[in-house]
């Protein structure tokens, strides 16, 4: 029974807190937060090559940069480009082919 008690004022007093930290957040606050699925808000420049390495891009970003990647080299007047997608269970791989067919 003294358990019980003990937890049921742990959880007043963590919620009250929960409550209180909210509330001192201003609605600016979010403005200078970094979005944690995307650390790089500005677009990041990647130098057109004839080789391009995907083990610096993330999976979810692989069918974008890709696409944008060869149109760019191509505007340069790349004829071809090396994509290096790495070894691993070949999604990359199978993304880069969809990409191209």
């Amino acid at each position: 029974m003294r358990f019980r008690e003990k937890f049921k004022e742990w959880r007043r007093a963590f919620e009250a807190a929960r409550i209180n930290e909210a509330a001192e957040k201003s609605p600016d606050s979010d403005e200078d937060e970094i979005d944690p699925f995307n650390p790089f808000p500005a677009p990041v420049e990647i130098e057109i090559t004839d080789v391009f390495d995907l083990h610096t891009i993330a999976p979810r970003d692989v069918k974008l940069v890709v696409e944008e990647y060869l149109q760019q080299a191509r505007s340069r007047g790349f004829r071809s480009v090396r994509i290096i997608h790495g070894k691993g269970i070949g999604v990359q791989r199978e993304m880069v082919r969809k990409i191209l067919a």
